[in-house]
């Protein structure tokens, strides 16, 4: 190989590794954009976890509620019958 070779040669070398560094900065730059992407996607799953939550407590309360109501009645209306009597 002659020296003009061996230069271009070296020069394709360069341009293929300044191409590699680009590619490596790009493939960087989205694993990062993943990683922001998927710590959102866990916010938002613990926001809805917290509402779930939160929808869970209230038509428990409110079933046990209702489910309390002919007791209750029950006792207020044999309250009354007492004082009547």
């Amino acid at each position: 190989m002659n020296e003009e070779q061996i230069a271009k040669l070296l020069e394709e070398m360069r341009d293929l590794q300044k191409q590699q560094i680009e590619l490596s900065r790009q493939a960087i730059a989205h694993q990062q954009q993943a990683i922001g992407n998927q710590q959102q996607a866990i916010a938002n799953q613990r926001d809805a976890v917290r509402r779930v939550r939160l929808i869970l407590f209230v038509v428990v309360g409110l079933v046990a509620l209702i489910g309390l109501l002919p007791t209750m009645f029950y006792a207020f209306h044999s309250c009354i019958r007492a004082v009547g009597r």
